[in-house]
Order: structure tokens, then sequence, then C-alpha cells
């Protein structure tokens, strides 16, 4: 099936994001508190006690938090097993995962955090599309471009959400805004993948990973990191 190289254009209701994706966290809090937790001992202390390996696995810890919170965005079970699922696609995941960190050693004034928040999809491209880390990056990046005042604003409002959020609660607040950006980031992948459908799998317009809306001919999409 040929794929239109126009797509509809997406606005996203910032509001019913949050709204929604508040929800989908309170029915599924226990097991995100728990996997958020599990994240963060492992990444912190990993890089406090045993030099690099919170870095190394930062990057398949956060997919596995991402399809955590596309499954709840979804309305599909939740399963705290998810959490492992970027290890079967290991070295895309570390890539991502090691400018991830860079991204957020950069936060000065939420900038990083910004760049952070706007990586997260790429996750979800490789998990999708079972591509490399520069295919889901430029697949990504296409995605936002073409839709990029209404990313930047909610990437802006989570930022600041976040920002205002952890300060105030001492730190425990990443557990809750942690877990509801991701879910609101892949409640607008959805958005952005399947316009006419709750499923990009589902979608008639060819949204597959064997022909990703974004893709372009001649392009190279190849590529295992």
């Amino acid at each position: 099936m040929t794929v239109s190289s126009e797509r509809e254009h997406v606005t996203f209701d910032v509001k019913a994001l949050l709204h929604d994706s508040w929800g989908v966290y309170k029915a599924n809090a226990a097991i995100f508190v728990a996997a958020f937790v599990f994240y963060l001992v492992i990444v912190l202390l990993g890089d406090w006690k045993l030099w690099i390996a919170g870095t190394i696995l930062n990057g398949p810890l956060l997919m596995g938090l991402m399809k955590m919170a596309q499954c709840g965005a979804r309305r599909e079970p939740v399963r705290f097993g998810d959490m492992f699922i970027g290890f079967e696609y290991f070295l895309p995941a570390l890539f991502l995962g090691v400018l991830s960190h860079i991204l957020v050693a950069m936060g000065l004034m939420g900038i990083g955090l910004i760049g952070f928040f706007l990586v997260l999809p790429a996750f979800l491209f490789i998990l999708e599309m079972e591509c490399g880390a520069k295919c889901a990056m430029v697949t990504c990046w296409d995605m936002v471009r073409e839709n990029i005042r209404e990313w930047l604003f909610l990437v802006v409002i989570l930022t600041g959400i976040t920002i205002v959020a952890v300060p105030i609660t001492l730190g425990l607040g990443l557990l809750i805004t942690g877990p509801v950006t991701m879910i609101a980031i892949a409640k607008a992948y959805d958005l952005e993948r399947g316009t006419c459908c709750s499923k990009p799998h589902d979608c008639p317009l060819g949204d597959t990973p064997e022909s990703p809306p974004l893709y372009q001919p001649g392009r190279d999409m190849s590529g295992s990191l």
C-alpha cells in the first residue's frame, strides 16, 4: 500500500492528554512507582557504585518504561516484565540512552529536559519498526518537525511541571511526573502515528513497521545503531 506523503495535521489537547495520562497513572500507580523506583536505583546507584553501569542500562530500561507507558496509554495491561524489553534491542537502546543522559545533564533552564522528552518517542519507533537508533531518531525528528508547535508546547508544559513539582516534593514528585510524562508522550505518539485509529498497526493508512508514515524514498534508514 502506498503511503501518502501528506499527513493529517494533529492537534494535541494538552489538558485532555494530561487528564487521561493522570487517569492511567492512578489506575496503575503501584506498578508505575515500582518500575520507576527500580529504574532510578539501577541508574543512579549504577553510575555511583559501578562506574558507568547506570549509563549502559539507562537506555534499555527507559525503553521498558516507555513500553509500559504505551500499554497504559492504549488501555492494555501494564506489566512490570515489559521493563526489560529494551534488552532485546540493546545496542539502539544503549545509544538513545547515552543521548538522553547527555540531554538530562544539559538540563540548565529545562533546555536539556525538553530535548530529552523529544527523544522518548524514538524508543517507541525502535519497538514498532524494529529498526536501529539512526532510523528511529530520523523518523522521530521528522514526526516532531512536521508538527513542531504542538510537540514543543506539550514538552514545554511537561518540563515546567517537572521543574516545579520535583523540588517542591524533595524529589518524590518524580515518581508521579516521570510516569505521567511518559504516558502523555506515548499518547501523543499514537495520535501522530494513526490519527484514524487507536493503534498504529490497525491503521488502514499503512502505518506499519514495513512502511513507516514518515519514510521518504531514497533516504538511508538502515543501521543497527
